[in-house]
């Protein structure tokens, strides 16, 4: 007489080996959705540390003079408009005489060991210096 089909115990053994595959393909792809995440989250910070850069750079690269009231404000004359840049707990402001201060960044990233700097000799150089996400950022400006 012949069988066709499976057996009880092949069905048990295919079922086991399909069960494997599928449990280690799902812990698989939930390691991947975790570390995108953690991706996602690493180039959003990329991107506040980015834009804060480059607002700081556009209004030192744009000011006529610049002058230094003390180790947390930094005045800019950019025309007629002067601009404060000024740190207030652990965020830099945009100061304007108009209108309220501008965060320029979140208020989930913090700034630490700011330090705004003037020297003088033939040319003014200007030297901002702080610290995010534990990087160390320096920004230079020269001028007469």
């Amino acid at each position: 007489m012949k069988n066709h089909g499976f057996t009880l115990l092949e069905c048990l053994i295919y079922l086991a080996i399909f069960s494997v595959f599928v449990t280690s393909t799902v812990v698989v792809l939930g390691d991947l959705r975790h570390e995108l995440a953690q991706r996602h989250i690493d180039f959003d910070k990329l991107e506040d540390r980015r834009f804060l850069f480059q607002k700081i750079e556009y209004f030192l690269n744009t000011a006529d003079t610049i002058t230094v009231f003390d180790a947390h404000t930094l005045q800019m004359l950019h025309g007629s408009v002067a601009t404060e840049l000024v740190l207030q707990d652990n965020q830099f402001f945009l100061r304007y005489i108009d209108r309220p201060p501008e965060a320029i960044n979140p208020a989930h990233m913090m700034v630490a060991d700011v330090l705004f700097t003037a020297t003088s000799s033939s040319y003014t150089h200007v030297s901002v210096r702080y610290r995010v996400d534990g990087r160390l950022v320096q920004h230079h400006w020269y001028g007469e």
